[in-house]
């Protein structure tokens, strides 16, 4: 081959190996999908305490900030594969830190995050033509003690104000809605979904191995 046509090719070699380097992936760009891959199949919540996830850092919303957390630490030689890895908020991302699985998901500052994450509105009412008629917390289902006693028959609640309306059943009012009484007291609510989570994890190796068992059976990005 004469220097003109191997200089020709060398340059062809090297544009070449330029357009290849200038569109290759770096490993920020593979997380990066990774997560949007994780936060929508996780419905946008952290893997952890359900809170709902935000991409980028929004002010007042740093804690919820959607990261990447390797289940098993990556200072305990955890592999950065989508097999270790899922969508995770800020907070619980930096309180695992380099935490086993099943020690993090023991932990009680977990559970208090938890509830933090997942605080329900302070006044609904289940009439529609209120001001505090919240549809999808009522959707979700909420428990409501008063007292440390739980009713289920709660027509509307105030936690400021530490009274509950309870509806009495099979009478109505001339409006058509429930008849009600007040009930005075210490309100405390609670979303069914997180009260029932919570109950599940005082189970601590039956919730580890729930856990565990979602993370096998649970989709991931190629």
């Amino acid at each position: 081959m004469q220097k003109k046509d191997f200089d020709q090719k060398q340059r062809e070699i090297d544009l070449a190996w330029q357009d290849y380097t200038a569109t290759e992936e770096t490993d920020a760009d593979v997380r990066r999908k990774w997560l949007l891959f994780y936060i929508e199949h996780q419905e946008r919540k952290c893997a952890y305490c359900h809170a709902s996830l935000v991409i980028g850092k929004i002010p007042g919303l740093e804690d919820r900030q959607a990261t990447i957390d390797h289940i098993l630490p990556r200072s305990l030689a955890g592999e950065d594969t989508p097999h270790n890895t899922l969508a995770a908020c800020a907070f619980c991302n930096g309180l695992k830190g380099s935490s086993k699985l099943g020690d993090f998901l023991a932990n009680p500052a977990l559970v208090k995050r938890i509830l933090q994450a997942s605080e329900c509105p302070r006044h609904v009412s289940s009439d529609p033509s209120s001001k505090h008629y919240d549809s999808e917390s009522i959707a979700r289902g909420i428990s409501v003690s008063i007292d440390g006693i739980e009713f289920t028959n709660i027509y509307e609640y105030c936690v400021p104000e530490s009274w509950a309306k309870l509806s009495l059943k099979r009478t109505k009012a001339r409006n058509g809605q429930p008849m009600t009484v007040i009930k005075k007291g210490m309100v405390s609510v609670t979303f069914l979904d997180i009260k029932n989570r919570l109950r599940a994890m005082e189970d601590s190796k039956q919730y580890v191995a729930s856990f565990t068992q979602w993370l096998s059976d649970r989709s991931q990005p190629e």
